[in-house]
């Protein structure tokens, strides 16, 4: 009965390495889930233009006449332009999204000089700014209002007629 119990453990003993490795050798895996949320892109609409309003040209040099954007936009002229009549308006635009998102916001492309002409070779340049950040967030409801203003150029040299051109806004997703 010895030697059975003795060989007993002297098979197991020499099986021992064996179920080892077989146990080191186990291969354990496990699995996740992949999944995405689509999501509309930003829009940007437009809800009002912007308009320097009618400008006294000035008797000498250049002056200017700023909108400042904002809740409540102000106008004002310096350097011997005027500003004629009180109306004038900021351009405004509606962006939506996500609620909350994080988004990034360009004025004309990254340029925000632009050159209005009268149609008959004449032209003023202006340059625009924006009440936003151009690294913002939108609303919790998913908006956000953005107010452009800018300054005016005005030459004594400037013909008196209509100017006007366009400009973007746009909007990205960060």
């Amino acid at each position: 009965m010895k030697n059975i119990r003795r060989m007993a453990a002297g098979a197991l003993m020499l099986s021992a390495p064996i179920l080892n490795a077989n146990a080191a050798n186990a291969t354990i895996s496990t699995s996740a889930t992949a999944s995405a949320t689509l999501v509309n892109q930003v829009a940007v609409g437009k809800t009002s233009d912007l308009n320097f309003g009618s400008i006294g040209i000035p008797a000498s040099g250049t002056g200017t006449v700023t909108i400042t954007p904002g809740a409540s936009p102000t106008r004002a002229a310096s350097g011997g332009a005027s500003t004629v009549g009180t109306t004038f308006s900021q351009a405004s635009f509606n962006v939506t999204g996500v609620n909350s998102a994080a988004i990034t916001l360009q004025l004309n492309g990254g340029t925000p000089s632009i050159t209005l002409t009268d149609g008959a070779s004449h032209s003023l340049t202006a340059t625009l700014s924006m009440d936003a950040s151009a690294s913002t967030a939108l609303s919790a409801s998913g908006s956000l209002t953005v107010n452009v203003g800018g300054t005016l150029n005005v030459p004594s040299t400037a013909v008196a007629n209509t100017y006007s051109t366009t400009f973007t806004v746009s909007a990205a997703y960060q």
